[in-house]
């Protein structure tokens, strides 16, 4: 995401309906038809697809613009691209065996570390 555009790579998922905003209560909506966007997300998910939003104008991402924009969709792949040679992965210790709830009680300790009592 940068300012006002959200650039969506890949899969983002399968939709599986319409989202009201977060200030419509459910009798507003009584008797008005819900609407299902974004259909093409079903169709146009492949590894190389982008998808662009506007979130100022479009904060329910119906509309992808990234045939409209594609300056903006260049521009937010080649941020990701640095981001990416940046990032290391993850360095997520292994388990450490006097972690295990049943020496602490019931739960999860770090291992390392000892309660102050």
């Amino acid at each position: 995401r940068h300012k006002n555009w959200k650039l969506v790579v890949g899969n983002a998922g399968r939709f599986d309906g319409w989202v009201p905003p977060h200030d419509v209560t459910a009798g507003a909506l009584l008797g008005e038809e819900k609407k299902k966007c974004c259909s093409s997300w079903e169709t146009r998910n492949g590894q190389n697809h982008f998808m662009l939003f506007n979130l100022k104008d479009d904060p329910l991402e119906t509309t992808d613009l990234s045939d409209h924009f594609p300056q903006v969709v260049s521009t937010l792949k080649s941020r990701l691209r640095t981001y990416a040679m940046e990032s290391i992965n993850p360095q997520i210790p292994r388990d450490d065996p006097q972690g295990h709830p049943a020496l602490h009680g019931g739960f999860y300790s770090p291992g390392w570390c000892n309660p102050v009592v």
